[in-house]
């Protein structure tokens, strides 16, 4: 018997140069656990975009927002694996993060795509996803986009590396930037 060390979001993008009036965007934000600790970091004069296709996850997040009295996230209901996806304007992002998300799209092409225009130019992108399946507690093996597929994928839409993040036991971190 053994128990999944979950993500700790605060400690996962202390690493990722989040500073005080920066625009985020969250992609598959989920119930928020990035979005909160991401609300802390860009402050009062930054915003959080809180992107989903789920709406009910949307609303999860959104009664906590309202009940931590958070007025800096705005929630996003998109498909973003559809080409212009996200209705925000390009280049609005300082920096994305794309947590548990590339293993679940079929098509990735037209999200990296998104993720280049709505990315500013120098804009970072911090990418988390599962190392492994965990005997099937993270997507299944067949299922698993690894760290050197991202590396691949990412490049090839024209993100450059840029380094490693420590996302904890049961996943890894890359940050990419948009030249």
């Amino acid at each position: 018997y053994w128990e999944m060390a979950f993500l700790d979001p605060k400690h996962v993008i202390r690493s990722f140069d989040v500073s005080e009036g920066m625009q985020v965007g969250d992609f598959g934000a989920g119930t928020g656990a990035y979005a909160f600790a991401l609300s802390e970091k860009v402050g009062t004069t930054g915003r959080v975009y809180a992107i989903d296709v789920q709406k009910d996850l949307l609303s999860k997040l959104q009664n906590e927002a309202k009940r931590q009295r958070l007025q800096n996230i705005e929630l996003v209901w998109s498909d973003f694996e559809k080409e212009n996806g996200v209705k925000l304007r390009d280049g609005i992002f300082h920096r994305a993060l794309v947590a548990n998300v590339m293993f679940q799209l079929h098509d990735k092409a037209p999200f990296l795509s998104e993720l280049k225009q709505l990315n500013r130019p120098g804009g970072k992108i911090l990418v988390i996803d599962w190392a492994d399946s965990y005997g099937n507690m993270g997507p299944t093996s067949e299922h698993i986009f690894s760290e050197l597929t991202a590396k691949k994928v990412f490049a090839d839409a024209g993100f450059v590396f840029e380094d490693f993040n420590d996302a904890g036991a049961h996943h890894w971190g890359l940050i990419f930037k948009r030249p």
